[in-house]
Formats: structure tokens, C-alpha cells, sequence
């Protein structure tokens, strides 16, 4: 039982319960009474400690990334569809506005280390310009591709974490062709030293 609990509630994912939003509280039991106790072992290992915008959503990023060469934008619905929980979250990315977008910042702190919420919006932002259409497969894909660029952006930040806020504001006004230059063009612009022990402990 405490390891079918520690399970379920990675990512605060029983927080969800608390926030008395009826569609998440209705997917999250929805996905609990679907999901058997050996899928749970399967799951991607944690990122951050953030907690997630969609009820079990690295599950179905588990699933994406399980069949993600034989995805296109065309079929790729059908496809997470004839599984029970893919039924579930196609119906939630159809249903409700927002789930592109929350997948995408779910996506980020899975896969990616994240210090702070304005971390993720800048790399949302930035995956963003990048895709063309925001569906799973193409938000995974964006993801691979962009994942160097943005370690080397997070190492930035994480030595001159002042500097994040100019980044974001940036990002929010225009297309940023590198992200980690970015970052080191506003570094070097505004005179900031890096932290030097956080450079050499990386």
C-alpha cells in the first residue's frame, strides 16, 4: 500500500484531489481506476518536485515516447485512443483549451531539472516558437531536439539566476534563435559575474 501510494502521488499528483477543479478531480479517478499497480513502476523518473498542471500526465509521456517514430499528426489520436488511459487524455487535450499547453510545462519538469516556475515558462515559451502544432508527438520531438540547448541554458541561469526575468520578458516579445545565448547575451549586457562555485560544482 505505501508503495502504491508513493506511486501515484509523485509529482503532488493527490494534490490535484485538493484543488477542487471538477475535470482534473474526474480524469485523476478516471486514470486511478484504469491503471494497474505495475504500469506505476514503469514511470519516468522524476525531474523536479513541482507539481504537475494534468493527473498523471508522465504516464501518457511514457506512452508518447513508447511509440513516438511511428506518430504523425494525422493518426496519432487514433492510435493513443485504443488504450484506455490514451482515451482518456485525448479526450482531455480535445476537450479542454488548455491542455496543450499544460502537457508542454508538464513535459518540461518530467524531462528537464527546473529551478523555478519562470524556468519552465521560458523554456514553454521558447519549445513554443518551435512547434509548428501543438500535439504530443510534436511537443516531444521539439523537446528531443531543443534538450542540449536547453541544459546549456539552465547551467546559464542556474550560475546568474538575475538574469531570468530579462530572458522571459524577451521571450514573451519575440522569437529567441538560441536560448542559451540568449541568456549569455543578457548576462554579458548587464555586467552580472556568474556565480563561479556554482560553475565549478557543474
Amino acid at each position: 500500500l505505501t508503495s502504491l501510494i508513493a506511486n501515484i502521488d509523485q509529482y503532488e499528483n493527490l494534490e490535484i484531489l485538493a484543488e477542487k477543479t471538477d475535470w482534473k478531480q474526474e480524469m485523476f479517478l478516471r486514470v486511478y481506476r484504469v491503471v494497474s499497480v505495475e504500469q506505476y513502476q514503469k514511470v519516468t523518473t522524476k525531474g523536479t518536485s513541482n507539481r504537475l498542471n494534468i493527473p498523471f500526465s508522465w504516464l501518457f509521456m511514457n506512452s508518447v515516447d513508447t511509440c513516438l517514430d511511428s506518430l504523425d499528426d494525422q493518426t496519432e489520436f487514433d492510435i493513443y485512443s485504443k488504450t484506455e488511459i490514451g482515451d482518456l487524455f485525448v479526450k482531455c487535450w480535445k476537450n479542454i483549451k488548455e491542455a496543450s499547453t499544460m502537457y508542454l510545462h508538464d513535459l518540461i519538469q518530467v524531462k528537464h531539472v527546473c529551478s523555478t516556475v519562470e524556468e519552465v515558462e521560458v523554456i514553454a515559451l521558447y519549445l513554443k516558437s518551435k512547434i509548428k502544432s501543438l500535439t504530443p508527438s510534436q511537443i516531444h520531438r521539439s523537446f528531443e531536439e531543443c534538450k542540449e540547448e536547453l541544459i546549456k541554458f539552465s547551467f546559464v541561469i542556474h550560475c546568474s539566476p538575475t538574469i531570468l526575468n530579462n530572458v522571459l520578458f524577451k521571450a514573451k516579445e519575440e522569437q529567441i534563435e538560441q536560448l542559451h545565448v540568449e541568456a549569455l547575451d543578457q548576462m554579458f549586457d548587464l555586467k552580472i559575474q556568474p556565480d563561479f562555485a556554482v560553475m565549478a560544482e557543474n
